[in-house]
């Protein structure tokens, strides 16, 4: 008799794409090999109804968190809660297209006091944040987006997590890979699991390239790579 698939939670901020909900759902329902649970944290209560609707119809256990609109930094605190039961989460992101054995690959990845993810690059120049090169998969990297990675939970019961300057709190992947991989000594590699985009002008991606920027110039003074990651 085979073992049941082992179930992971999988955790994703929403704010103004809804329309993509259903495909997420059904791209995590017929992901094989893994039992998924989906916890989202909403940071629009306009979309509630609309994705709450989606759920309820859906082939999978999801879980709302919506106290407040904190942007990314939600992914973190639901983290937290999991991490007394679960060793490790997936994060996504809402405009994200994956195959069925996409989980799979990053929880056959997980490792513990490690961060492996599909977004993955090396500083060419620190502390120039554009200057960069992604890495190879399965290699160490500098910087993880959230956007598809697998993460040991312990990481989020460290409260220097959640000491971000408030001005930086958007750009919480730059924060998470800092504490990470410098305060913590973490390792973090580029993951083998494939993911794609759906084009979309409402990400706030190209809002926040200055932050970045300065982000990464704050970090380095602070000592951030400032030896081999």
């Amino acid at each position: 008799m085979s073992d049941a698939p082992a179930r992971i939670p999988v955790v994703m901020c929403t704010w103004r794409r809804p329309k993509y909900f259903r495909r997420t759902l059904r791209a995590l329902a017929a992901q094989s090999d893994v039992s998924v649970e989906l916890h989202v944290w909403n940071n629009n209560p306009a979309i509630s109804e609309q994705l709450e609707a989606a759920a309820a119809e859906g082939p999978l256990p999801v879980r709302f968190h919506s106290p407040e609109n904190i942007g990314g930094f939600g992914r973190f605190h639901l983290a937290r809660e999991l991490a007394p039961s679960h060793p490790h989460v997936v994060f996504i992101d809402d405009d994200q297209l994956f195959g069925p054995r996409t989980i799979r690959t990053l929880v056959g990845e997980a490792r513990p006091r490690t961060a492996t993810g599909w977004w993955a690059y090396r500083f060419l120049f620190p502390p120039h944040y554009w200057l960069r090169v992604p890495v190879r998969r399965g290699r160490r990297a500098q910087y993880l987006g959230t956007c598809g990675m697998i993460i040991d939970t312990s990481v989020f019961l460290d409260d220097r997590v959640f000491e971000c300057p408030d001005r930086f709190r958007l750009v919480e992947d730059v924060w998470l890979s800092y504490v990470a991989q410098h305060l913590m000594g973490w390792t973090l590699r580029r993951s083998r699991a494939t993911f794609w985009f759906i084009p979309d002008t409402r990400n706030q991606f190209a809002g926040l390239i200055r932050e970045k920027y300065e982000f990464l110039r704050y970090l380095t003074a602070r000592g951030w790579l400032q030896r081999p990651g």
